[in-house]
């Protein structure tokens, strides 16, 4: 190369290095800007004539050198990432090899830049060791959460065979069984809750057209048999994750009813489009509302202790889509709202604005 060449290559902050074939075609190395000398510690000596081969002794040459090779043969763009042994250091150096051709079209050279990705590398690594790890741990406690059930029922059962046929004497036996069954049965919450987390948390995402209130009529079959509760959905069509959005709003609905059990109550669900390839459900309800709604989704404390693992379960399946979900105060009058969003369309709005399930007289 000319010295011309090799200021201009100077002035370029990137390590970059020349590569031409000798008279025997081997490929050797012809140029070293400053910035590949300061990563490299290398001489002009120690590289000049020299092939990747020579350079780096081992795997790590014979690696280099074979893109090398694959690149001046095809005459293509090339970019791998090796791991170096550079300034006593073994380094993850991304190289990006752009051939140079001959008014003919023929290979003359290969210009290489070099960036250093040690710290990428490093991170991707400890993601993966993370998410192992997380791995086997939901793994875990699936497995002892699902070996608790049988024991737990087990105590149910005995608390059971305990009250039957009991003559109480009033030395507080019978309220010692009682409370042994709220504790199996309050147990059994917690290990149906944990299981439930697992299996949310391990589903496959799909997509198909779904009828909202048809969707919302099938979940109060099972949560409001006896109609006891009034029931507004919006009269819409989605395309998006059917299941996913039942599971959520299954596990909504049920949390309003379930803290205003002994009231009668509205709920009203609505769906709208807020953003692209995503669709927004909203559910209010009229009941007694919470002091921080905000802190409901989040993965604190009070939430576990209060709600079970089934709002972050829900969290975590529509964080997972690439969704979001919050709760608030209700717009208008006594309640609370909570709002998500999963990836998907509204494929259609009915005529009628509504589709009502109302309260029996």
């Amino acid at each position: 190369m000319s010295t011309l060449d090799i200021e201009l290559l100077d002035n370029v902050r990137t390590p970059v290095f020349v590569i031409e074939p000798d008279k025997n075609d081997n490929l050797v190395y012809v140029a070293f800007n400053k910035a590949a000398l300061e990563i490299s510690k290398f001489s002009p000596e120690d590289y000049l004539g020299r092939t990747a081969l020579e350079l780096y002794k081992g795997e790590y040459g014979e690696i280099a050198y074979k893109q090398h090779l694959k690149s001046f043969e095809s005459g293509q763009a090339f970019v791998y990432t090796l791991q170096l042994p550079l300034n006593g250091k073994i380094r993850h150096i991304k190289t990006t090899l752009t051939p140079r051709k001959s008014k003919q079209g023929k290979v003359v050279q290969l210009i290489g830049t070099s960036v250093e990705v040690s710290a990428e590398q490093e991170l991707k690594h400890v993601r993966s060791q993370a998410q192992l790890v997380t791995k086997e741990l939901e793994e875990f406690v699936y497995l002892a959460a699902h070996d608790l059930r049988s024991p737990m029922r087990k105590v149910h059962m005995v608390a059971d065979m305990l009250r039957d046929n009991f003559v109480d004497l009033g030395d507080g036996k019978l309220e010692a069984i009682g409370m042994l069954e709220r504790l199996a049965t309050n147990a059994m919450l917690m290990v149906e809750s944990v299981l439930q987390y697992s299996e949310i948390t391990g589903m496959e995402v799909s997509a198909e057209v779904f009828h909202l209130g048809e969707l919302c009529d099938d979940i109060l079959d099972g949560l409001d048999a006896s109609d006891k509760q009034k029931i507004v959905v919006d009269d819409i069509k989605l395309y998006g994750d059917r299941v996913a959005t039942s599971i959520v709003l299954r596990n909504l609905i049920d949390n309003a009813l379930k803290h205003n059990q002994n009231e009668a109550i509205s709920v009203f669900i609505s769906a709208s489009s807020v953003e692209a390839e995503f669709y927004t459900v909203s559910v209010s309800d009229t009941g007694r509302g919470m002091r921080n709604p905000a802190a409901l989704f989040e993965a604190g404390e009070s939430t576990r202790s209060k709600s079970g693992f089934g709002l972050l379960a829900i969290r975590r399946l529509i964080k997972m889509r690439g969704g979001n979900i919050h709760a608030e105060d209700r717009k208008t009058g006594q309640g609370l709202s909570v709002v998500f969003s999963l990836p998907g369309t509204i494929e259609n709005k009915m005529q009628s604005d509504t589709f009502s399930r109302v309260a029996a007289n």
